[in-house]
Order: structure tokens, then C-alpha cells, then sequence
């Protein structure tokens, strides 16, 4: 059995280059696209780590669209792949409806770590002093801290 791949990814379909609007791009203005794709999928994963960034689900700087040159830029624009929000940042279009949106790798992520105390220290009556939730646990004095093998003590 294989390990799961934990890098980061972006969604594309198979039919990508049969997509029209995709087809009337050159090879430039294609390879500017999947790059926009992936700096916005970045962005996302950046701002879910802490980084402070208005440019997230989709929304791009005007000089990272520029990358590959004015024109190529002009033939993302011109298909409706791309728009011009201010002199300074772009969006790429149905970004959120394809790629999975910051607030979703939020919620995932909360949701997962909530699932990994439980099984971890709940369930295995260990109290972890650096874990935020068997903090949270021990201010609301939850049944679980007062089992009998629990092992590490909570703060008095």
C-alpha cells in the first residue's frame, strides 16, 4: 500500500485543453494559466498558515499575471479567464467553483484537529498541556479530565 501524497494540489480536469476557451490560448497564454492556478491555490495554503494577504481564492497580484508578458496576459483576459479588479490585482474566473476556497481548508483543517484530540487525548484520557482543545476541556471542566487513568495533570 502506498502512503497518501500530502502535497498540496489544484484541481484540473482531463478535458482542460478541449475547454474553448482554453484551446484559443497559445502555449504561453496556457502555461500562464495553470501558473495563475497554482500561485492562487499557494496564496490559499499561505493565508491558511498565518500570512496576511488580501489576494486569496482566486485574486492575484497585476505583477504576477504579467509574468509571461502583456500580450499573453491580454489573450486570459480577452477569454474570460481572467479579470482586472484594480490596477493592481486580478481574479481568475470560477476560481472558488473549481479549487477549493480558503474558508473550506479552514474548516477542514479545525475539523481535523477537533478529530485528532479526541482520538489522541479524549479517548486515551491523556491530557496534553500544549494541545488548545484539552485547554479548552479543562476551562469547562469536561467529565473526560476527572477519569481515573488519566495521565498528565491538568493545571490547578
Amino acid at each position: 500500500m502506498t502512503e497518501k501524497d500530502e502535497r498540496p494540489f489544484i484541481k484540473i480536469t482531463l478535458d482542460y485543453l478541449d475547454n474553448p476557451k482554453i484551446d484559443a490560448l497559445s502555449d504561453a497564454g496556457i502555461v500562464l494559466h495553470l501558473s495563475l492556478m497554482l500561485r492562487a491555490a499557494k496564496n490559499n495554503l499561505a493565508a491558511h498558515k498565518g500570512t496576511k494577504s488580501p489576494l486569496i481564492d482566486g485574486k492575484l497580484s497585476a505583477r504576477s499575471c504579467e509574468t509571461r508578458g502583456k500580450p499573453v496576459l491580454k489573450e486570459l483576459i480577452d477569454q474570460g479567464l481572467l479579470r482586472k479588479l484594480s490596477p493592481t490585482t486580478y481574479e481568475l474566473h470560477d476560481y472558488v467553483k473549481h479549487q477549493t476556497a480558503l474558508g473550506i481548508i479552514q474548516k477542514r483543517s479545525a475539523s481535523g484537529a477537533i478529530g485528532g484530540h479526541t482520538k489522541n487525548h479524549k479517548n486515551r484520557h491523556k491530557f496534553v498541556d500544549t494541545c488548545e482543545h484539552c485547554q479548552t476541556a479543562f476551562e469547562n471542566n469536561e467529565e473526560w479530565l476527572k477519569h481515573p487513568e488519566l495521565t498528565a495533570t491538568p493545571p490547578k
